[in-house]
């Protein structure tokens, strides 16, 4: 029967990672996520988004336009993005 203490013992060790594993994958503490192939900063909250959520969603777009995260995309992009050839695409 030590399966079941040693089982008990590792889940009480781990029960807070657990715990804040599942938070990062709760789309009421994300909020939304941010949209690609855009200008501006926009964030694409789920459907069925509650007020936590919505509210969440709103501090990630406030978030991203402080960090001029589509300037700073684009440069990464444009870094990783390989040398045109001889003037050719």
């Amino acid at each position: 029967m030590s399966g079941g203490v040693d089982s008990s013992v590792a889940a009480l060790l781990l029960k807070d990672k657990v715990a804040e594993f599942k938070k990062e994958f709760d789309p009421g503490e994300i909020g939304g996520t941010a949209l690609l192939g855009i200008s501006k900063p926009v964030i694409k909250a789920h459907g069925a988004s509650d007020a936590l959520a919505f509210q969440n969603a709103l501090k990630q777009a406030a978030d991203a336009a402080r960090a001029d995260f589509t300037s700073e995309l684009e440069k990464a992009l444009q870094a990783m993005a390989p040398e045109k050839e001889n003037g050719h695409d």
